[in-house]
């Protein structure tokens, strides 16, 4: 009985002190979270760290993690997306509640699934077919091995995977040239960034095409970011890989 009683205080004590971290570390997207979570009967329990540093992050993400508990690990099995215009590649992002709390590479696809959405986007645009959704390209990506256990994709999902769809893939240059002629002939372009403005690590996102000589970006985890325009000398040197896609000639 002595031991039991023991167990369950230290227990009480790991929870408790795995509340104050997540407090002193995130307090405002803990507090808002709690509110929520308290008018509805949830513990704070059911919200995992990365899930409370999400919403930390990104205030867009806000409605995705709030329902975490309700709707962790589920999605829509969707057979297309309802896409009748392919004039430019669609803005897909990770926390999309009709895929965004599926499991890929061993976390929730809003947190990991970067590479199967820009995948998506570019073959959706490119051979205009919109079946082939996010949840197609993960189930693609882990078919193929290109999955990795807590870290995303690997970077073969896009010029060894796209090939497998019937995409023309070609790495290209780390040149402005190279990015603004592709674009400028109606190709997409998918980059690995590393830390910047788009990441602390590592996220693949598409280049969608040009605005009067400035990139716009479809960004999978921001639509902030997708709304902007970027100069290519500001972000040049946080771009890791380029992959061009396009069509088979």
């Amino acid at each position: 009985m002595k031991k039991l009683f023991i167990a369950i205080s230290v227990l009480i004590f790991c929870i408790g002190a795995m509340k104050l971290s997540l407090y002193k570390t995130y307090p405002g997207a803990y507090n808002e979270i709690e509110n929520f979570a308290r008018e509805r009967g949830i513990s704070m329990r059911e919200y995992p760290q990365e899930i409370v540093e999400m919403l930390s992050k990104n205030s867009e993400t806000e409605r995705f993690v709030k329902n975490w508990p309700t709707y962790k690990w589920t999605y829509e099995d969707i057979q297309n997306l309802g896409i009748t215009d392919f004039s430019a590649p669609p803005l897909l992002m990770q926390w999309d509640i009709r895929w965004g709390y599926r499991m890929y590479s061993g976390q929730a696809a809003a947190l990991s699934g970067c590479g199967p959405l820009c995948l998506a986007m570019a073959a959706i645009y490119t051979l205009e077919d919109d079946s082939l959704t996010p949840v197609k390209m993960m189930e693609f990506a882990e078919t193929y091995g290109y999955d990795t256990d807590g870290s995303g994709s690997m970077h073969s999902l896009i010029y060894e995977g796209g090939p497998l769809l019937g995409l023309d893939v070609e790495s290209i240059e780390i040149l402005e040239y190279a990015f603004t002629s592709r674009l400028e002939k109606g190709n997409c372009i998918i980059r690995l960034m590393g830390p910047g403005d788009f990441t602390s690590k590592g996220h693949f996102i598409l280049l969608a095409g040009l605005d009067d000589g400035l990139i716009k970006v479809n960004d999978p985890n921001s639509i902030k970011n997708s709304e902007k325009l970027w100069d290519f000398e500001d972000i040049q040197s946080q771009i890791r890989s380029a992959w061009q896609v396009k069509k088979y000639a």
